[in-house]
């Protein structure tokens, strides 16, 4: 197994381990915390594209520091799309997993 590999593999262990929990939203699948390292997990659901009659897969991505306040505001936000692009995706740095 090559370096790439591993790093995903354990980036992907640990957002099990930070607990994904699904969420209502029509973007989002689920989220997650680690409060250790302040890291969100966001799983994003697959997605139909009709105009290229093909599905896109949704994607696993980390949120790096970001304070415990802000991911209790994302899982109680009315709409967790929204909340996820007001105020988390450009304000903190992130990485697609998988």
């Amino acid at each position: 197994m090559n370096r790439v590999a591993v790093k995903t593999w354990v980036a992907v262990a640990l957002a099990i381990k930070a607990g994904l929990v699904p969420v209502v939203s029509s973007n989002v699948h689920s989220i997650g915390y680690d409060r250790e390292s302040k890291t969100l997990y966001v799983r994003f659901k697959d997605h139909f594209i009709k105009s290229r009659s093909e599905w896109t897969r949704g994607g696993l991505y980390r949120y790096l520091d970001v304070p415990e306040q802000i991911f209790q505001d994302l899982k109680n936000a009315e709409s967790i799309g929204s909340y996820l692009h007001w105020h988390i995706k450009e304000n903190f740095d992130y990485e697609e997993i998988v």
